[in-house]
C-alpha cells in the first residue's frame, strides 16, 4: 500500500490528542458536504427547469427547421422538395407560410401571426397534444378555419363557449400600392375550430391556419413558403442530418436545430446555470479552507509522530505527501457525502414532489433531474479545490518549522 495514503488514512480516522483537531476536521468535512449537496441540488433544479421548458417548445418546434438566408418568403420549387425528400433519415416535412395580420372580433383588435400549415404538419410536430379545445383541421381543410393560440383567443374574447364567433382578418397585399391605401389590404373572415396552449410566447403570437388561406389572403400569384419543418427518423443523429441538409440546400437556406430555433431562451438558461455554478463553487471554495485549518492543526498534533518518521529516515517530501493526501481525503469524503445527500434530496423531490409550486402552475412540484455530467462536475470541483487547499497547507511544511 502507498505509505503516504496509509498514514493519512490512519490520521483521518484515528483519535487525536486534541479534541479541537477532531472538531475542525469534522467541520471541514461537513462544510464541503453541504457545499457539494447544494451544488448538485441547484444544478438538478436547473436541469429539471430546462427539461420542462424544452418539453413546451418541442411540442411546437420541429427536429429541424429550414429558413431562408435572406428574404421573408420564397416561391415553392419541386426541385427543393425533391432534395429534402431524398435526404436520408428525413421522415416527414411540412411547408410553412407565416404572415402578420390584424385580428378583429367582439369589438376588439389584436395583431398576431397567421401560421399557414399544410396537411403534413401533424407528422412533424406534436401540435395535436397542445390542443385545449376543438380539433385539428380535416385532411383537406377549408380555407376559412383557424386554431387560435390561447393568448390570441383571450385578447379576442373567444373561449370554448363562444368558439363559433368569427374573426375578421386584415393582411397587407403582396404587391400593394401606397398611392391607394384602401386597396393595400385584403380582408377575410375566419372561424375558430380549436384553441391551443403551448407556452405564453407562442400562445399570444400564433394562429394556425391552412397554408392555402395565407397564400390566398396575401394574393400570392404562385405558392410560396417561409420555412420548412423537418421530422427526423427516430434515433437519427440530428447534427449529422442538419449538416447533410445544409450541404444539399446551400447558402440560400439555414438549417436550424431545436436549440438554434429558440437560441435566446436556451442561452439564458445556460448563462443562469453557469452563474449559479460559479457562485456555489466560490462558496464551496470558502468551505474548503476549513481543510487548511484542519491540516495545520493536525501537523501540530502529530509533531511527535513526524519526528519519529524523520528518525526512521523519512524526508520532508514524504511528510508533505502525507498531509497533502490527508487534505485530499478530507475533501473527497466531504464531496462524496455531499453528493449522496444532495442526490437523496433530489430523488425525494422527484418522486414525492415535496416542494410544491402551488396552484396555477403548469406542474404541481418543482421539476428536478439528476444528470451524470453534473455529478462528475461537482466531484471534480471538490477534488480540484481540495487539491489546491492541500498544496497551500503543505507547501511550507519543513523540518525546521516543526522542530522549533
Amino acid at each position: 500500500m502507498n505509505l503516504p495514503f496509509f498514514i493519512a488514512k490512519r490520521y483521518l480516522f484515528s483519535k487525536h490528542t486534541t479534541n479541537a483537531v477532531n472538531l475542525i476536521t469534522g467541520i471541514s468535512v461537513l462544510g464541503v458536504a453541504v457545499g457539494a449537496a447544494a451544488m448538485i441540488i441547484v444544478l438538478s433544479a436547473f436541469n429539471g427547469l430546462e427539461t420542462l421548458i424544452r418539453g413546451f417548445y418541442n411540442t411546437f418546434d420541429p427536429d429541424l427547421k429550414i429558413e431562408l438566408a435572406e428574404g421573408k418568403n420564397a416561391a415553392f420549387a419541386d426541385a427543393l422538395e425533391k432534395q429534402i425528400a431524398q435526404t436520408p433519415f428525413v421522415e416527414a416535412y411540412s411547408f410553412i407560410l407565416e404572415e402578420k395580420a390584424l385580428f378583429r372580433a367582439n369589438n376588439r383588435e389584436f395583431i398576431a401571426t397567421l401560421k399557414g400549415v399544410d396537411k403534413h404538419y401533424l407528422r412533424v410536430t406534436d401540435f395535436e397534444n397542445a390542443l385545449l379545445h376543438g380539433e385539428f383541421f380535416p385532411y383537406e381543410p377549408e380555407e376559412d378555419l383557424a386554431i387560435l393560440g390561447s393568448g390570441v383567443a383571450y385578447h379576442m374574447g373567444i373561449s370554448k363557449i363562444n368558439m363559433n364567433t368569427s374573426i375578421e382578418v386584415f393582411v397587407p397585399k403582396a404587391n400593394s400600392s401606397i398611392l391607394d391605401p384602401m386597396s393595400a389590404v385584403n380582408t377575410k373572415r375566419i372561424y375558430p375550430i380549436g384553441i391551443f396552449s403551448i407556452q405564453p410566447d407562442f400562445d399570444v403570437k400564433y394562429t394556425v391556419v391552412p397554408i392555402k388561406m395565407v397564400q390566398q389572403i396575401v394574393d400570392f400569384e404562385t405558392p410560396r413558403f417561409s420555412s420548412i419543418e423537418i421530422k427526423a427518423v427516430e434515433g437519427t443523429d440530428i447534427h449529422e442530418l442538419q449538416e447533410a441538409l445544409q450541404a444539399r440546400l446551400g447558402e440560400d437556406f439555414k438549417v436550424l436545430n431545436r436549440d438554434q430555433q429558440q437560441v435566446s431562451i436556451y442561452k439564458v438558461l445556460q448563462t443562469e446555470g453557469l452563474a449559479t455554478y460559479l457562485i456555489l463553487a466560490f462558496i464551496l471554495m470558502v468551505s474548503s479552507f476549513g481543510i487548511l485549518g484542519a491540516n495545520i492543526m493536525l501537523t501540530l498534533d502529530k509533531k511527535e509522530d513526524i519526528k519519529t518518521l524523520w528518525a526512521m529516515g523519512a524526508d520532508e517530501n514524504l511528510v508533505r505527501k502525507i498531509f497533502f493526501t490527508e487534505g485530499l481525503l478530507t475533501s473527497f469524503i466531504g464531496g462524496i457525502g455531499g453528493l449522496l445527500l444532495g442526490s437523496l434530496i433530489v430523488l425525494i423531490q422527484k418522486f414525492t414532489g415535496i416542494i410544491s409550486l402551488g396552484e396555477g402552475y403548469v406542474v404541481d412540484a418543482y421539476p428536478v433531474e439528476l444528470r451524470l455530467e453534473n455529478f462528475l462536475l461537482v466531484l471534480i470541483t471538490v477534488v480540484v479545490l481540495g487539491f489546491l487547499v492541500s498544496i497551500i497547507s503543505t507547501r511550507k511544511l519543513n523540518k525546521k518549522s516543526l522542530l522549533n
